[in-house]
């Protein structure tokens, strides 16, 4: 095999000495400083245009399989044992989280230089020589990485067995999602936090549902601050699994947040014979509310926006008002703010 092409069973180049004594570290910093290569961590390397073509989410998994390979059996935990089962975060996080065997290894390592001794800009402008386009979303901010965390075991000093799990054809483990949770929601802003509740409660296909008392009995394990277990226990709270995706659980924590009434989720209304299912209903104020993300509309072109325009013709012979809010618009409070009240929203708090 050349030692320049990544596994077969995984996209990684991995440092090592070959039985004729030569060494593919070498050749590996030769790659990266023709900017061929990019490195992870010590001796884990990855070629650029495999980086270059995931998007940032991604680009965390493939940090996370490649830290793998350089620590000894890590247990990932928090929102990257999240990340890692495919719960939706709002955020990528900066730091690979993993649990520390002791207190004393408990600290924050930097991601080491991706681009060897080159700059991440004179990196990136040596990648962009010869492609006519430069991948969306790329420049030299998407060379900096991410760094580790090691987190202390005396913030869950009863210790959870680890659950297997996989990313980019390595093997990993996870702290339960049961521990994992609680003890990220509790450090998340709430909004943040409902969005992982909401889905950890849903049934993820491969990944089963978990239940409220399951989680609860996670959260005994953990040292709580008094402000991190009122953040957990008000999401937990607050979290309902009919909330369908990750932009539905959003919408709900900021229609509380800016104290409007809570609608009722996923209710199915009958319109000239037709059952239609609306996200949100203030039933009392006659307001259905709608959350669009475009991708279906993206998707299925035309079709789906005349759909639609039906679906909402027929709920408004019925004298239902609309209030359709779109992932912008859960970042910008006012102007959700302002959509809820031109809909008549019933407010309880201000």
């Amino acid at each position: 095999m050349n030692p320049a092409q990544p596994d077969a069973a995984h996209p990684f180049l991995i440092s090592r000495r070959e039985p004729e004594g030569t060494h593919t570290g070498s050749q590996y910093g030769r790659e990266l400083r023709r900017g061929r290569l990019l490195k992870l961590r010590r001796g884990v390397y990855i070629p650029v245009d495999i980086w270059a073509a995931s998007h940032p989410s991604e680009r965390f998994s493939l940090t996370a399989a490649a830290a793998a390979f350089q620590l000894e059996e890590p247990i990932f935990c928090r929102e990257t044992a999240l990340h890692l089962h495919g719960l939706p975060l709002m955020q990528t996080p900066p730091d690979v989280q993993v649990r520390a065997a002791a207190r004393h290894q408990a600290r924050k390592l930097k991601q080491p230089s991706m681009t060897g001794t080159l700059s991440a800009r004179e990196f990136s402008a040596l990648f962009d020589r010869g492609r006519p386009e430069r991948p969306a979303g790329l420049g030299p901010h998407a060379f900096r990485g991410f760094g580790t965390h090691m987190i202390s075991p005396t913030t869950a000093p009863d210790p959870a067995s680890p659950l297997p799990t996989s990313a980019h054809g390595v093997s990993l483990l996870t702290e339960p999602l049961t521990r994992a949770v609680p003890d990220a929601v509790g450090r998340m802003r709430f909004p943040a936090g409902v969005v992982v509740l909401d889905a950890a409660l849903r049934d993820g296909g491969s990944r089963p549902a978990l239940t409220q008392q399951q989680f609860q009995e996670g959260a005994a394990a953990l040292q709580w601050t008094r402000r991190r277990r009122h953040l957990w226990e008000t999401a937990l709270a607050f979290t309902d699994p009919a909330s369908e995706s990750p932009g539905e659980s959003l919408a709900r924590a900021q229609f509380a947040a800016l104290g409007f009434a809570p609608p009722r989720l996923q209710v199915t209304i009958t319109a000239d014979g037709r059952r239609y299912r609306v996200d949100f209903l203030w039933e009392e104020a006659g307001v259905i509310g709608e959350f669009d993300g475009w991708m279906k509309y993206r998707q299925e072109g035309h079709h789906a926006l005349r759909e639609e325009k039906v679906r909402e013709d027929d709920l408004r012979r019925l004298g239902y008002g609309f209030m359709r809010c779109y992932w912008e618009d859960l970042h910008d409070l006012r102007k959700l703010e302002r959509k809820l009240l031109r809909a008549g929203v019933p407010r309880i708090s201000s």
